[in-house]
């Protein structure tokens, strides 16, 4: 009787012991998947980071915003996938509109003839200090556009801004109902040119 009895306490430490093995290995391959599926997430965290911080800034070449962009057909189709509302001009000083492209959802590049770009991004908090642009830039000066406080540079001034160390063209800057606007030029026009196409946009 004795023996029966220390036969079956054997069995249920073993049967125990077994139960504690056949636990920990569920637990392990829990941890296991977890840290797989973090590291997923942290993978694309970073590949989500890494193609923001390449965004195209203002000055960008046309090979730039083709690679990084979608081609649109209309205006109506890039205001249906953005997300906020924005002005076109109604005359663009006889300059074509050739080209629509949106990036990432967020930013809007229209081109037209002979290498003029109006470039759109929504603000995702209060307007930045253009004041401090202003004082670091010589070769940059303010300016006003469709009554706004603006930042203009002229052709041959504008330095590090995408497209080597000297602006083919000019640029004015300026934030308008939560945007930030740019309009530059890649062939020479000058900041009184770009200044007449923004002040006809509706």
């Amino acid at each position: 009787m004795t023996h029966v009895l220390t036969q079956n306490k054997k069995q249920i430490v073993l049967i125990i012991a077994l139960g504690v093995i056949l636990a920990g290995l569920v637990c392990i391959q829990q941890l296991r998947a977890q840290t797989d599926k973090d590291l997923a997430l942290n993978q694309k965290s970073s590949v989500s980071k890494a193609n923001s911080s390449g965004s195209l800034s203002r000055g960008s070449t046309q090979e730039d915003i083709e690679a990084n962009s979608v081609k649109l057909s209309s205006i109506e189709d890039a205001k249906e996938l953005l997300s906020y509302d924005f002005p076109v001009p109604t005359d663009a000083n006889g300059h074509d509109l050739i080209g629509i492209y949106v990036e990432d959802k967020e930013v809007l590049y229209l081109r037209y003839k002979n290498d003029i770009y109006i470039v759109y991004h929504q603000l995702g908090g209060p307007e930045p200090d253009m004041n401090e642009v202003l004082t670091k830039r010589p070769d940059v000066y303010e300016t006003t556009v469709r009554g706004h406080k603006a930042i203009a540079g002229d052709p041959g001034q504008m330095k590090g801004l995408g497209v080597g160390d000297v602006r083919a063209g000019g640029q004015i800057s300026w934030f308008e109902n939560g945007l930030d606007l740019a309009i530059y030029s890649l062939k020479g026009a000058k900041v009184g040119e770009l200044e007449r196409i923004a002040e006809s946009m509706k």
